[in-house]
């Protein structure tokens, strides 16, 4: 699309970062055209705190605005059919175009140097830029599916007498991307349990090279994956092997979750059996919404597999600039954009000028150390209160994002170093959590982070677990301590701290990410 002078950027970075509260006013300014809009609903549906929510503008129905926004309503339907046609094909040719780039590290080093430059290209300027381009129109659609079932839904709950479970009806996604590594592994434990063998290292490489892609950070390319990083591997084994539990089966939660879906959805159809016209828009609403959660998870996994890709070969440039002479350790590659390392490559960029460049790139990263960037930003969020809780009991509030009631001590975790060692039946309070954190799921009690809506990686995958989840709770990891006993109510979005933690016991410390 071409933009002329007039258009206003779409966002602008504050400290190098991209904050979505300023993204969001452009989007408002253009759904507050259609009938029906309300700011505030909107923002608390993307996940941001009621409390803090614009009250906003409402625009009202009329007969004018209905007959404007028909031709978007047709165009967005249009849109939802044609994303999910175009994840479909995706997958099916992924394993055929990621082929030429999924290499062991030694065929990357015997690569001619004209050719693993112009498949490097390829690699970033095609394959990765068509997985994210796909992935985000996902999420995109996803979110507008999610604000199209809002109003079926609140009609079939009237007609049931109030009663309808909606985080039922969003849970219960069989086979979900994210789920799988936890589903082998379970299942190659439950073999060594029956042999009465424990884990050795050749499980630990298998498994690792099973699921290469996944690692501790996997949207940051600086990170090891489990293929390279075989101590975290090997501990994530151990803790589940010594906490396995036959029930804990991940297949056999989710067909549990999933009979829970089916029932909650037969529920409100009846409610709705003398209105046919609002039951097809339920079902069908319904039924999108969930094929969105399922291609969200789906495509986010194929997402965590081009960020691996991209740092297998990145590791391979960085190796040959540094025997060039271009820079001086292989880490310094992360200081160079991927135009930068190509053109080094291919000697359009001198070595003093890469490592000038470099030099640059590390003295703005090491003005930032000290920096904890604002979660939120924005006038009503600039003198926002973040009063302490009192040491008896209080309650914290969030997102009801997944059913249930758990209850344990906290384990404050603010990355993933903190996570590891989690006991069973702990409660996790997290910034956030995303697929590295995933094989911690199953022997938690609760899962409590700051961020995150319905729809958010930590929701679908407690929803599968079946573990009660709250989410957005303004400053969790602060207000909670570790070892502090939690009650999460999942149904009311409720976290109670009913006991402190004692004040002899260390928090742990919090390790530089």
């Amino acid at each position: 699309m071409e933009l002329s002078s007039a258009t206003p950027a779409w966002f602008v970075l504050i400290s190098k970062l991209v904050y979505l509260t300023l993204l969001l006013e452009h989007v408002k300014e253009l759904l507050a055209r259609l009938p029906g809009f309300d700011e505030q609903s909107f923002e608390v549906d993307l996940g941001i705190p009621a409390s803090e929510a614009a009250a906003g503008r409402r625009t009202p129905l009329s007969v004018r605005g209905v007959a404007r926004a028909l031709p978007v309503l047709l165009r967005l339907r249009r849109a939802y059919r044609r994303q999910l046609a175009a994840d479909r094909r995706y997958v099916r040719r992924f394993s055929e175009r990621k082929a030429a780039y999924d290499r062991e590290p030694e065929e990357l080093e015997r690569l001619e140097l004209p050719a693993f430059r112009d498949r490097y290209r390829e690699l970033i300027a095609d394959f990765y830029f068509e997985t994210e381009t796909s992935y985000f129109y996902t999420i995109y659609n996803a979110s507008n599916a999610k604000l199209d079932f809002k109003a079926p839904f609140e009609a079939a709950n009237r007609a049931s007498g109030g009663s309808l479970d909606y985080l039922k009806l969003v849970g219960g996604l069989l086979d979900l991307s994210h789920l799988r590594p936890a589903q082998d592994l379970h299942a190659r434990l439950a073999r060594l349990r029956a042999e009465a063998s424990d884990p050795d290292e050749a499980t630990v490489r298998d498994f690792a090279r099973r699921w290469k892609h996944q690692g501790r950070k996997v949207l940051d390319i600086r990170t090891p994956r489990w293929s390279e990083d075989l101590d975290l591997v090997r501990e994530m084994i151990a803790q589940a092997h010594a906490g396995w539990r036959e029930e804990s089966e991940p297949e056999r939660r989710a067909r549990e979750q999933h009979a829970s879906y089916r029932a909650e959805r037969a529920r409100a159809l009846h409610a709705l059996r003398w209105r046919p016209l609002l039951r097809a828009r339920f079902a069908a609403g319904l039924a999108r919404l969930r094929a969105y959660a399922w291609w969200r998870e789906e495509m986010r996994d194929h997402s965590t597999y081009a960020y691996y890709l991209v740092r297998l070969w990145t590791l391979e440039a960085a190796r040959r600039l540094v025997a060039a002479g271009s820079i001086e350790s292989a880490d310094d590659v992360w200081c160079l954009t991927h135009q930068d390392v190509l053109a080094a490559l291919e000697a359009r960029l001198a070595a003093h000028s890469a490592r000038e460049r470099v030099r640059a790139a590390r003295e703005l990263l090491d003005s930032f150390r000290s920096f904890a960037n604002p979660g939120e930003i924005g006038e009503r969020h600039r003198d926002a209160a973040r009063a302490a809780l009192p040491d008896s009991a209080a309650v914290l509030r969030g997102r009801a994002c997944s059913p249930g009631c758990g209850e344990g001590p906290a384990r404050v975790a603010r990355n993933l170093e903190e996570a590891r060692g989690i006991q069973p039946g702990e409660v996790l309070v997290a910034i956030y959590t995303d697929p590295g954190w995933t094989p911690y799921f199953g022997s938690l009690a609760a899962v409590v982070t700051e961020t995150g809506g319905l729809l958010s990686h930590a929701a679908v995958i407690a929803r599968e677990y079946g573990l009660p989840a709250v989410l957005n709770v303004l400053d969790a990891t602060c207000l909670v301590t570790s070892g502090d006993h939690l009650v999460v109510d999942g149904n009311q979005g409720t976290v109670a701290i009913v006991r402190r933690a004692s004040p002899c016991r260390e928090s742990e410390p919090v390790a530089d990410e």
